[in-house]
């Protein structure tokens, strides 16, 4: 079993004490197979819409002994799915994608979601905001130097602020040592756009937005 990288292994520790995960865009499967080897929950589906790594993820379960407690499904997102899952795992696709899965899901049963998107997060967590889910736990990452927000949510209800849903309310709290460096890696990108742009509007907001992400670093 290949080691999980740093955004799955923090995923995964979300998966405990559910009954039936359901991952979706799997790819190999090591999420479910972890979580269904170290017992966090009982079973799972392994969810992929590409036919080549979901005969990936079949050998890595046939090879972990997990044929009975894994289910591998060709799927584009959870809508074939009439087993009830009380976890869902969404990682590595774009906050657009992230949402558009969710919204055609029935997330009647689920007591979890364990989100991971490559974009969009402000996309994503408006629409937990406005579908009756309030995150419990953010972590701010980097993972093959990368930087990754992972959103972990429940059914509920918040308000978010616009700050609030691009970067994370738990997020702003805590202000971790990931965080900083992402936000001192977009200041010295947007840093650079406002030294090369000559356009006094485009100079105006870049200089705001500068200013808007230095502050968060306070």
């Amino acid at each position: 079993m290949s080691k999980l990288s740093h955004r799955l292994e923090k995923a995964l520790g979300y998966t405990k004490g559910f009954t039936t995960l359901a991952d979706v865009g799997t790819d190999h499967a090591y999420l479910p197979i972890q979580a269904v080897s170290m017992g966090y929950v009982k079973e799972a589906i392994a969810i992929d819409n590409k036919p080549k790594p979901l005969d990936n993820a079949r050998r890595n379960v046939a090879k972990a002994g997990l044929e009975n407690q894994i289910e591998t499904v060709l799927a584009d997102g959870l809508t074939s799915i009439k087993k009830p899952c009380d976890v869902i795992s969404i990682l590595g696709m774009g906050g657009d994608a992230v949402v558009d899965i969710l919204a055609k899901a029935d997330l009647t049963q689920v007591k979890r979601l364990v989100l991971s998107p490559n974009s969009e997060y402000h996309v994503v967590r408006e629409w937990l905001e406005k579908n009756h889910f309030l995150i419990e736990d953010e972590h701010y990452l980097e993972d093959k130097h990368k930087y990754y927000q992972l959103i972990v949510a429940k059914p509920g209800e918040m308000t978010l602020t616009m700050v609030e849903r691009e970067f994370g309310p738990i997020n702003l709290k805590r202000r971790n040592t990931t965080f900083q460096d992402h936000l001192n890696h977009l200041v010295y990108q947007l840093q650079s756009a406002l030294n090369k742009t000559r356009n006094s509007s485009d100079q105006e907001a870049l200089k705001e937005r500068i200013n808007l992400l230095k502050g968060l670093m306070r």
